[in-house]
């Protein structure tokens, strides 16, 4: 026998190595798809913003572009109240968990509070007033 007939397969022989190639490849697929499903996404519970709370501090803020803070009314009042008020809730609710979290309390009420003004940007330009 020469090395040319040891190393070529039977044809029975090659159908079983790729039926069981094509078998664990399968079995794989499903297995990863199995766990795929079963675990849910992680998520952070305080750097999850309220929903829309961003959005409407910013469409008030957007009133403010260019009004002097003596003439802007109502406008930084009920942001105020709307952020405080957000953040009393949302206090009430984490600050006596007992879920282990990596940040301290403080820190998470800073990531809370920036959730909240994140759609806040500085302005394109400014203007600056000498007198």
């Amino acid at each position: 026998m020469n090395i040319q007939q040891l190393t070529r397969l039977s044809p029975e022989s090659d159908f079983r190595w790729r039926w069981r190639i094509g078998v664990a490849v399968v079995v794989v697929a499903m297995a990863s798809s199995v766990i795929a499903q079963a675990t849910p996404p992680r998520r952070n519970p305080a750097t999850v913003p309220q929903q829309g709370l961003a959005d409407q501090i910013n469409a008030l803020a957007q009133q403010l572009n260019g009004v002097e803070l003596a003439d802007a009314g109502n406008i930084p009042a009920e942001i105020q109240r709307m952020v405080l008020d957000s953040l009393d809730a949302w206090m009430s609710r984490n600050a006596a968990s007992t879920s282990p979290s990596p940040y301290p309390l403080d820190v998470r009420v800073r990531m809370q509070l920036e959730s909240y003004f994140s759609k806040l940007h500085y302005p394109i330009f400014g203007q600056p007033a000498t007198f």
